[in-house]
């Protein structure tokens, strides 16, 4: 595997949430009452699934909700491109 290499063109140089393994996306759920009711084919927004380290072992793990798909924090990891099998 390669280190993905596409940079976001929001400027974020390759920073961007949009090439991080940490993001999520949100869809839908028809049971919903009101946010978030829906298809499960139509995207809600996005969710930053990153760890700050500090968590104690058994707490159940949060995200971070972000109606856009890009943005940038300290806790990046950009993607891995797999590569083409020939």
């Amino acid at each position: 595997m390669k280190k993905n290499t596409k940079n976001c063109s929001h400027g974020l140089h390759g920073l961007c949430c949009c090439n991080c393994v940490n993001l999520v996306e949100i869809t839908n759920h028809p049971m919903n009452r009101t946010i978030g009711n829906g298809s499960i084919m139509t995207n809600l927004g996005f969710a930053c699934k990153a760890r700050y380290g500090d968590e104690p072992k058994n707490e159940v793990q949060k995200m971070n909700f972000s109606e856009r798909i890009h943005g940038m924090c300290e806790l990046h990891i950009k993607n891995e491109v797999k590569k083409d099998k020939k």
